[in-house]
């Protein structure tokens, strides 16, 4: 989950908890077809399911991603409720471990993390291209 900290610390951590329960219901709805999925530290879930292809990973992320502009255009809170994704599809064989999976999992969702927060500045830097800004020597650019 993104922000946690920043909800906690601004809205109080009754509301912290708000927005982690909408989060780990969205999660909850992914989970169909046998996937197992937990909550596996303070703000952090996983998902698990066997027999997933690589098809299989767009379509839950999608899903997922829906599901949460939905709760956020409900609860009309005056944050986000966010999360970034790692994704993994692979063979379980017996040199594989559960934290080797995650592990892999969550460097994905890192790249991904830097991938959202990169796109975002882009996006608020095209918002603002009829701004001119001043370079420490004054001259206009």
């Amino acid at each position: 989950m993104g922000g946690l900290k920043y909800i906690n610390d601004n809205f109080g951590h009754k509301e912290g908890d708000y927005a982690l329960q909408h989060l780990a219901r969205i999660i909850k709805d992914c989970c169909k077809s046998g996937r197992i999925c937990a909550r596996f530290g303070g703000d952090e879930f996983i998902i698990l399911g066997a027999n997933a292809t690589d098809e299989d990973v767009p379509a839950l992320e999608s899903t997922f991603n829906i599901q949460l502009e939905s709760i956020n255009r409900i609860i009309r809170k005056p944050y986000k409720i966010s999360a970034s994704i790692g994704s993994i599809v692979t063979d379980a064989t017996a040199d594989v471990t559960l934290f080797n999976l995650i592990t892999q999992a969550d460097e994905i969702m890192y790249e991904n993390k830097k991938r959202k927060r990169t796109s975002r500045y882009l996006r608020r830097d095209q918002e603002h291209d009829d701004v001119n800004y001043e370079t420490p020597w004054n001259y206009k650019t």
